[in-house]
């Protein structure tokens, strides 16, 4: 890997093509490594390719451990591309993921579409984490006879 990346550095000098070729055929050759899909994400953010870094970034989340999810997660959210990724997806990778891609997520399901089947669990969580959000406010509106608003209200929050 050492090596693959000083290839890359030296790849560098001959120009952008030359490096997004290179990094492509790291990519390539081993399609299950995170790391090598958002250093491609971040050459391709570099050069204005927003779909290209999309699909790159889409690739990382699947593959990356907490902290490179967590990288694709934020750059995802910042796109306004996480409702690319399933709503039901999004809610299981918010299991494992760090607070601040947890949030993201959850946010991504709870602002999507009303009749997202996820969205009620989406807006508990977020009133557990912000009380003082608007999210138990848009779970009793949207939502009344959901199993979440009723949670909500065994718990004392509605």
């Amino acid at each position: 890997m050492a090596e693959a990346i000083a290839n890359l550095d030296r790849v560098g000098d001959r120009g952008v093509g030359a490096q997004r070729a290179a990094l492509v055929h790291m990519v390539e050759a081993n399609s299950k490594n995170a790391e090598n899909w958002l250093r491609l994400a971040e050459h391709e953010r570099t050069l204005g390719e927003t779909e290209a870094e999309i699909e790159a970034l889409m690739q990382a989340l699947e593959h990356g451990d907490m902290t490179q999810t967590q990288v694709a997660i934020l750059r995802l959210e910042e796109l306004s591309a996480l409702e690319r990724v399933a709503a039901v997806r999004r809610m299981k990778l918010a299991q494992h993921a760090l607070p601040t891609a947890r949030g993201a997520l959850w946010r991504s399901v709870a602002l999507g579409p009303s009749d997202e089947r996820e969205r009620p669990q989406a807006l508990l969580e977020l009133a557990a984490v912000d009380p003082q959000g608007p999210w138990l406010g848009i779970l009793k509106r949207d939502h009344p006879m959901d199993p979440a608003t009723d949670l909500a209200r065994a718990r004392g929050l509605i």
